[in-house]
């Protein structure tokens, strides 16, 4: 069963109306305080594989999912000019076709088994959808500067970086 995510966008995933903490929350909060950069630093570029526990739960496979997914979302805000356009991109990205487990180019297909069935296929698209709209409007919130409307440098210059030498983008995107 899919981590619950408490979420401004519709889907199945598990609104979670609960006050405690949950994964996507957990991990903005490291990467969106002010002056953390040795947090987000030590996310995308001091941690491999063989740095994270062997048995995975739920929440380690969305923890990765969830920081690879940031460092697409930042290639695309750096991009933009102004914070309308940021949500308009990250709306694009979250809904745009990407594979699932179990689907070739699916970069954590070690981690993550494959759908059983149709029915789990379809649920998995629309954890991961939910995840991915929630996670871009989340971010836009904090990459954008409200003072220039412009994506904060601090962030955008962690695009450069990868995270377990991965990435959920194809190879020349």
């Amino acid at each position: 069963m899919p981590v619950r995510v408490r979420s401004t966008v519709w889907g199945d995933s598990g609104d979670c109306e609960e006050q405690r903490e949950t994964v996507l929350t957990t991990l903005l909060s490291w990467i969106l305080i002010p002056n953390s950069s040795e947090t987000w630093h030590c996310c995308l570029s001091e941690v491999n594989s063989k740095d994270l526990p062997p048995e995975r739960n739920e929440a380690d496979r969305t923890l990765i999912y969830i920081t690879l997914y940031i460092s697409e979302c930042l290639k695309k805000l750096q991009k933009c000019n102004s914070k309308s356009q940021g949500e308009k991109e990250m709306y694009t990205l979250g809904i745009t076709n990407f594979p699932i487990p179990g689907e070739p180019g699916f970069p954590l297909n070690a981690i993550y088994a494959k759908p059983a069935n149709k029915q789990e296929d379809e649920v998995m698209r629309a954890y991961l959808q939910q995840l991915r709209q929630e996670t871009g409007l989340r971010l836009c919130e904090k990459v954008f500067d409200p003072q220039n409307d412009k994506p904060s440098k601090w962030w955008t210059c962690f695009v450069k970086r990868q995270f377990m030498n991965k990435s959920l983008s194809g190879p020349g995107q």
